[in-house]
């Protein structure tokens, strides 16, 4: 089963009411849904060119 605190965040973090959003979270709201398995750590791919 989800965590719903966990889901809170991640919801908190891309989506609002309004749409898509840009929200931040702090650096323990981030490890609190990192360490229940709804979000990680941002990562930057490159196309290689």
């Amino acid at each position: 089963m989800v965590n719903k605190k966990a889901l809170k965040i991640l919801f908190k973090r891309y989506w609002s009411s309004i749409g898509w959003t840009d929200t931040y979270l702090t650096k323990e709201e981030l490890d609190y849904a990192k360490a229940a398995g709804v979000m990680f750590a941002q990562r930057e791919l490159c196309a290689g060119l």
